[in-house]
């Protein structure tokens, strides 16, 4: 098992279906910031990604 793959299922059950829909959409993941009443804030490629509940997608603006 990768250490990557550690750290996933370490994670809350909603969470770990976020960074896998995540992972499908073939970003290079560096850095998963998680922040307490904010949206879910990804790292990759050398760019930030919010998290959009609404659709599962990522954004380079915050819309949730």
């Amino acid at each position: 098992m990768k250490l990557s793959d550690e750290i996933i299922n370490s994670l809350s059950i909603n969470l770990r279906k976020k960074i896998n829909n995540i992972k499908n959409q073939s970003i290079n993941i560096e850095e998963i910031r998680l922040r307490v009443n904010k949206p879910l804030i990804i790292n990759g490629d050398s760019q930030d990604y919010f998290y959009n509940d609404i659709n599962g997608d990522l954004d380079l603006v915050m819309r949730n």
